[in-house]
């Protein structure tokens, strides 16, 4: 298929936590990315809704995993807070300019800034730490992540069946994909493009040559050694260790998020790009200006916050790029 009559396609992987129902969580990503595009890109945003109004825009949704796994632990959520305080932060994050966006000074003066969390994490990250003390770590900082790789739990399975079904479909229909993942969400996306470059069921996707255009993860743990060997093949040697269906990945990381306290993937996913499977795994550096209620009421900052990222400007940019490449004539014809 020509690519000026490839259909583009968005889709979007949350993180882990407490999420709120799967519609107003596509809304509020989609309202932090147009205020992205609106800031820095304006004519853009309107392509964007199109996508959305053409049904071309979906979440892989696995709240409802995360949310009955951290319930039964016995943890409270209070979904009407959640959605409000989500709005207050898109709100907050919508008054600033590009330039306040990427200001240090301006991160340095947000309300609760802190960077131990991330240089425990980043301690840890050295071998003699991991070996002792990772999965304990990660177990209590982030159950849900260590619950997605346990294999007597059917967490991992139930929570890749969404984004399973939507990569198939849309891989299949020779879309031009852009795929964003958030945190957790980025090791399900890693786990689902493994199946389905080797299992054999998925062979005909394999073979065809269809690729993701591009892949953006967002607060990625990826660069963390022990989430990295229990990744789906993590055993394998050569082309098999990694999936195959990207064309391009770039992983954006916050100052101070210590989910991706390893900020930078291109050294450890190198060799996807030697054994030709990928043309490039490229990193950026961002600071989070997100604010979020505390326990203690307060609104303090939230370097891994999934709005903050999508209204970043280099967020902005790669999704205005992904907007604007290829198939411009077949985009307006198309609105």
């Amino acid at each position: 298929m020509s690519e000026s009559n490839r259909k583009r396609r968005l889709i979007l992987v949350h993180g882990r936590h407490f999420k709120p129902a799967k519609s107003p969580l596509l809304n509020n990503w989609l309202k932090a990315l147009t205020v992205g595009l609106d800031r820095d890109h304006e004519q853009l945003a309107r392509r964007l809704g199109q996508l959305h109004d053409d049904d071309r825009v979906a979440v892989a949704y696995y709240g409802d995993v995360s949310n009955g796994f951290l319930s039964r632990r016995g943890e409270g959520y209070d979904e009407q807070q959640d959605l409000q305080d989500r709005e207050a932060t898109l709100a907050d994050l919508a008054s600033l300019s590009r330039e306040k966006l990427e200001s240090r000074k301006y991160y340095n003066q947000l309300p609760g800034k802190n960077s131990m969390r991330e240089a425990m994490a980043d301690v840890l990250h050295r071998p003699l730490g991991w070996a002792g003390f990772a999965n304990n770590l990660i177990g209590r900082v982030a159950p849900d992540i260590r619950e997605y790789w346990n294999p007597d739990s059917a967490f991992g399975s139930a929570a890749r069946w969404p984004l399973t079904e939507l990569l198939r479909d849309s891989l299949r229909s020779c879309d031009e994909i852009l795929l964003i993942t958030h945190s957790l969400g980025s090791m399900i996306a890693h786990d689902v493009l493994w199946k389905l470059s080797h299992y054999g069921e998925y062979r005909d996707i394999a073979e065809s040559g269809e690729r993701i255009n591009l892949w953006l993860t967002l607060g990625s743990p990826l660069g963390n050694p022990t989430v990295r060997k229990r990744l789906k093949g993590a055993r394998a040697k050569g082309p098999r260790r990694y999936p195959s269906l990207v064309y391009r990945w770039v992983n954006v990381a916050a100052e101070d998020d210590y989910v991706s306290h390893d900020e930078t993937l291109g050294d450890d996913f190198s060799e996807m790009s030697e054994l030709g499977l990928i043309t490039e795994v490229r990193d950026r550096r961002i600071f989070n200006m997100a604010l979020r209620l505390n326990k203690r009421g307060l609104r303090t900052s939230n370097p891994h916050h999934g709005a903050g990222y999508l209204v970043s400007p280099c967020v902005a940019d790669l999704v205005a790029e992904w907007l604007t490449k290829n198939g411009d004539q077949a985009d307006a014809e198309s609105e």
